[in-house]
C-alpha cells in the first residue's frame, strides 16, 4: 500500500543542525510521495536542502511580528497553532519532535508517528541548566512557561500511535516522563570521500560556544595543558575566549563545510564534552577514522566505542577531560583507523532512510 500524500511535521525550520537533517532525510525516505513540511516558522533559504517532491506550509506563528528571530517567545501559543492545523487530507502525519510538534489533533491518532530527538530538555531533566545559564528575564518566562508546557506534553505524548526516537538515552527519558515505549532509530550523515588521512598534532571542537556545549571546559583543559586546539563555531563565549589570548588555541568562528572537513581530516581527535540526546558531529569525525574523546553519556556512549573508536572520559571537568586526553596521547598509535571508518559507515543517511522507512511501513499497512 502506498501513501498517496504524507505531512511531516516540525517544530521550527529556522536552523540547519542535526534535527533539520532528520528531516531532510525522512523526505529523502518518502521520495515516491508527495510530502508537505508543516512548521511553525520557517527561514526561505532552508527550503533548498530538500528534495522536490516536498511542499511547504506554516502555522500562523510565522505571521508573528519579528517571529523569525524570537519564535520561542511565541512558544505557549505553538499549541494552539497545531490543533488549527487541518491534515485531514493526509493519509499519514509524521511529527518531528523536541520542541511542539506533536500536539495535532486527536483525530489524527491513528495515522500519527512521532520521531522524538527528545522530550523538551528546558522543561524536564535539563531544566534547572537552563535556569542557571539565563538572564532575569529569561528565568522569569521559563517559571511561567515549565508548568504549563509540562502538562501539555504529557497529555499529548499520548497522541502519536508509534513513537521512534534517536537514541536508547532517549527512549529511556520518553519512558521516564511519558510511560510511552520507543524504537531506536539512528540519525546518519551523507558518507563522503573518507579514505584514511594524515593528521596533524591539534584538537578539535565543533560546536556552538555556549555553557550547554561544554565549550569552556574545552577552552579551559586546553588552556591549562597547552596542546593545541582549533575551536569551530560561535556563540555566547566567542568574544571571551577570543579576548583570552593563548597561542596554542585558535577559534575560528563559523566554517565552511569544505573548511570544517578539511580540519576533521587533519585533527588527531576530536573533543566532544556535551551530554547530547545523539549527536551527529562525533560521526563525522569517525568517518574520516578520527578518534572522539567523548563524555561518557548520552548518546556518545551508543556511538563512541571505548577503546576502539575513542575514549569516553566521566565527569565534565578540566581535570578528567585532560587525564583522559592523556591516555590517548600514551595509546594513540593502538587505534586503527580502518576500523573507525568502517564503524562510522555503520551511521549513514541511507541507513537511516531504510531503516525508517520499514517502521513506517510496518506500522501502517
Amino acid at each position: 500500500m502506498k501513501y498517496k500524500k504524507i505531512a511531516l511535521v516540525h517544530y521550527w525550520l529556522v536552523n540547519w543542525r542535526g534535527g533539520e537533517l532528520v528531516l531532510r532525510d525522512a523526505a529523502r525516505a518518502l521520495k515516491d510521495y508527495d510530502v508537505y513540511i508543516y512548521t511553525h516558522v520557517i527561514d526561505e533559504k532552508l527550503k533548498s536542502h530538500f528534495p522536490k517532491n516536498v511542499k511547504f506550509k506554516t502555522t500562523f506563528i510565522n505571521h508573528l511580528p519579528f517571529a523569525k528571530k524570537f519564535y520561542q517567545l511565541y512558544i505557549l501559543l505553538m499549541p494552539l497553532a497545531l490543533k488549527a492545523l487541518n491534515l485531514d487530507d493526509y493519509e499519514l502525519i509524521i511529527t518531528f519532535e523536541s520542541g511542539p510538534a506533536k500536539g495535532i489533533k486527536t483525530k489524527y491518532n491513528n495515522r500519527h508517528i512521532s520521531y522524538v530527538h527528545s522530550p523538551m530538555r528546558y522543561i524536564w531533566d535539563m531544566h534547572d541548566e537552563y535556569i542557571q545559564s539565563s538572564s532575569l528575564l529569561e528565568k522569569i518566562y521559563l517559571k511561567i512557561i515549565t508548568p504549563i508546557l509540562r502538562a501539555w506534553d504529557i497529555k499529548t505524548s499520548k497522541y502519536p500511535k508509534k513513537i521512534i526516537c534517536n537514541s536508547n538515552f532517549v527512549k529511556k527519558r520518553i519512558k521516564k516522563y511519558w510511560n510511552r515505549n520507543a524504537e531506536v532509530v539512528y540519525p546518519g550523515i551523507d558518507i563522503v570521500n573518507t579514505q584514511k588521512y594524515h593528521s596533524e598534532n591539534f584538537y578539535l571542537f565543533i560546536g556552538e560556544l555556549n555553557h550547554y556545549k561544554k565549550a569552556d571546559l574545552v577552552f579551559d583543559a586546553f588552556k591549562q595543558s597547552g596542546r593545541r586546539l582549533k575551536i569551530i563555531g560561535k556563540g555566547p563565549f566567542y568574544n571571551q575566549f577570543s579576548n583570552s589570548y593563548t597561542d596554542n588555541i585558535d577559534i575560528l568562528g563559523r566554517v565552511s563545510d569544505e573548511k570544517k572537513w578539511q580540519l576533521i581530516k587533519s585533527c588527531k581527535a576530536l573533543i566532544f564534552p556535551s551530554k547530547e540526546d545523539f549527536g551527529l558531529v562525533p560521526i563525522e569525525a569517525m568517518i574520516f577514522g578520527k578518534p572522539v574523546i567523548a563524555f561518557n553519556s548520552g548518546g556518545a556512549k551508543e556511538t563512541v566505542i571505548n577503546g576502539k573508536t575513542g575514549y569516553l572520559f566521566n565527569e565534565q571537568n578540566v581535570s578528567s577531560l585532560n587525564e583522559k586526553i592523556n591516555v590517548f596521547e600514551k595509546n594513540y598509535l593502538d587505534f586503527d583507523s580502518n576500523e573507525i571508518i568502517k564503524h562510522g559507515h555503520s551511521f549513514s543517511s541511507k541507513e537511516f532512510q531504510k531503516n525508517f522507512f520499514s517502521i513506517i511501513t510496518k506500522q501502517l499497512l
